[in-house]
């Protein structure tokens, strides 16, 4: 079960502001890129308690995750927030998207649920064992992230073959999405002998690493990347003396976001605002 939005208050009037919003919300990563343009009155605002910054909803869509279910999201408006901020957002549900800091807040649903690992407390199962030496001549580099032509065209050829292509459409907004990020964010790239066959795009805030994006070559895909690059996000975050690993949201019945309930143990954040490991 996700976290429940925690309450909002209305915004105080704030004189002579508005502002236009354009915010590309999570379920382009399964769907055909949706786009808000929205004029923001005061108003029309709410604010986040904890942290007071302001909060806006999207509009209901499709779920991108489950069949036959209503999404929308609540955005964040990134307005000063840096990686601490980011920290303490997690721990009240929300991810980043791009520039974008959203949480699920789907009507009659909470199938969503944030997920991380204490990394210190984790221990590889047989097959990630098998995994792991299955990559053991693979290179990693880590350093700031990085737009080129090689890197676009292995994006276009993951999203083909697992997206069939619908989500990001253009090199412009390739850029924007993994190199425009308003946090401490770096890249983890994967290379055999000179050939790039994956990147993970990853932020850095006070305590933990979150996983951002991962995309690799089609081809290689008996070597299991995704995995691959989670047990190295994960050894990262131990060199840097980093205690969580957040992994994005847990969905039961979508295959393509219950494997990270793989990574064991690991915590579900609950509708009280708290992390507990499932029993």
């Amino acid at each position: 079960m996700c976290q429940q939005p925690p309450s909002a208050v209305s915004s105080p009037a704030v004189s002579g502001w508005a502002a236009r919003v354009i915010l590309t919300p999570a379920c382009r990563r399964r769907h055909r890129r949706r786009r808000y343009t929205t004029c923001v009155e005061p108003q029309a605002l709410e604010f986040l308690p904890v942290l007071r910054l302001p909060l806006l909803r999207g509009e209901e869509h499709d779920c991108p995750y489950l069949p036959d279910r209503t999404a929308a999201e609540l955005f964040a408006l990134p307005l000063g927030v840096d990686s601490g901020t980011y920290r303490r957002l997690m721990d009240l549900g929300f991810r980043r998207a791009g520039q974008v800091f959203y949480r699920p807040s789907c009507p009659g649903c909470r199938e969503c649920a944030p997920i991380r690992v204490p990394v210190e407390r984790f221990t590889p199962s047989r097959s990630q064992r098998r995994v792991l030496r299955r990559n053991h001549d693979l290179r990693v580099q880590i350093g700031p992230p990085v737009e080129d032509d090689r890197r676009y065209e292995l994006y276009r050829r993951y999203q083909a073959w697992q997206h069939q292509g619908r989500m990001i459409e253009g090199r412009e907004e390739f850029a924007a999405f993994f190199c425009g990020s308003p946090i401490d964010t770096i890249e983890m790239s994967y290379w055999l002998g000179e050939r790039l066959v994956g990147v993970g795009i990853v932020d850095v805030c006070p305590g933990a690493l979150s996983s951002v994006y991962f995309y690799s070559e089609p081809d290689f895909a008996r070597r299991s990347l995704g995995v691959f690059s989670a047990l190295c996000e994960m050894e990262e975050c131990r060199r840097r003396g980093l205690a969580y690993w957040y992994v994005g949201f847990y969905i039961r019945d979508c295959r393509k976001m219950s494997y990270k309930a793989r990574f064991r143990p690991h915590e579900l954040l609950g509708p009280d605002g708290r992390w507990r490991q499932p029993s």
